[in-house]
């Protein structure tokens, strides 16, 4: 018999194959009783004996139940179908891998980050020598560029339609200055673009690159959504209400007896708070990503319908 017979025909204890997998015995009775993934026999004593075949079906398992599965979901399928899962996860996962590449632009943000570059492995730095004002303005595409942190000493109306630009592309965008009116950091904050006036420090750059790479996972999902459900991206549904210009349309009740507006303000209000909450739910993994992506294209298409009917009810009235 060849060694490789032999390996097949080998037999673990439960003990052995807790230690292999990293499941605990107990975990595996549950399951042998729940999901009937028990061992291939049992020796005359009444003692479990799993084959290798059994040892490499409940590696996969416990490989997919670390990604984010559920037992539930996963228990009666062949191990071939394990595998094929198994593959397009690590897939997945070497994509999210990659490092992000990254603009840096500001003099404080600059010296940090060359400072503590090994700090932040999964960026892929770049330091134009340039203002942000002039790096905004010159830059042509294609924009390769994931995540952008600029340091600017001033913002006008042709800065807030590029980075507007830049994020519709799924870039995530930082944008420190000292004095920002709370009307551009309204409208930059409905574009998804962070407005940051605290100092520059260690403490605050750990916080945007966390969030950065947190969000770049977000985004890649919601691309895959886009194309998979056939969504509009929510970058291109844009707001046209402002929190004051709801305000504004719900008090057109006082003069007309249709609830219309206000209803719609309301009903608006809700899903532009929902749409940032879903942008920033968590998100552990691949699966979840994608899933979170899927709630906040379809809550931007909702919203952007709304404010669709809203406007037509102003015009009615």
């Amino acid at each position: 018999m060849s060694s490789q017979q032999n390996l097949q025909q080998a037999s673990y204890s439960i003990g052995v194959v807790s230690r292999l997998t990293g499941i605990s015995a107990h975990c595996l009775r549950m399951w042998e009783r729940r999901h009937g993934l028990g061992p291939s026999s049992r020796t005359a004593g009444g003692q479990r004996e799993y084959s290798k075949v059994d040892l490499d079906h409940l590696s996969l398992i416990k490989q997919l139940l670390d990604q984010g599965m559920r037992i539930k979901d996963i228990a009666a399928l062949p191990q071939k179908t394990l595998s094929l899962m198994a593959t397009q996860s690590a897939n997945e996962d070497t994509e999210l891998n990659q490092p992000f590449d990254t603009v840096v632009i500001g003099r404080a943000f600059s010296a940090l980050f060359k400072k503590h570059r090994n700090r932040y492995p999964r960026l892929s730095i770049e330091f134009p020598s340039v203002s942000a004002e002039q790096w905004i303005n010159t830059f042509t595409e294609p924009f390769a560029a994931k995540i952008v942190i600029l340091q600017a000493d001033t913002v006008n109306q042709q800065t807030l339609v590029k980075l507007k630009h830049y994020k519709q592309q799924g870039c995530s965008i930082f944008l420190h200055h000292p004095a920002l009116s709370d009307a551009i950091k309204e409208q930059l904050g409905r574009e998804g673009i962070a407005c940051i006036d605290s100092p520059i420090n260690l403490e605050l750059i750990d916080r945007l690159t966390a969030r950065a790479q947190k969000e770049q996972t977000y985004i890649s999902g919601l691309f895959d959504s886009s194309r998979e459900f056939n969504l509009p991206l929510p970058a291109s549904i844009p707001h046209y209400f402002s929190d004051q210009a709801l305000t504004e349309a719900a008090g057109i009740n006082s003069a007309i007896t249709c609830q219309c507006p206000s209803h719609l303000s309301e009903l608006i209000r809700s899903l532009n708070a929902f749409e940032q909450y879903s942008q920033q739910c968590g998100a552990e993994n691949w699966k979840q990503a994608s899933v979170h992506a899927c709630i906040y294209a379809y809550t931007a298409q909702a919203r952007g319908l709304l404010e669709q009917a809203l406007l037509a009810a102003i015009d009615e009235h």
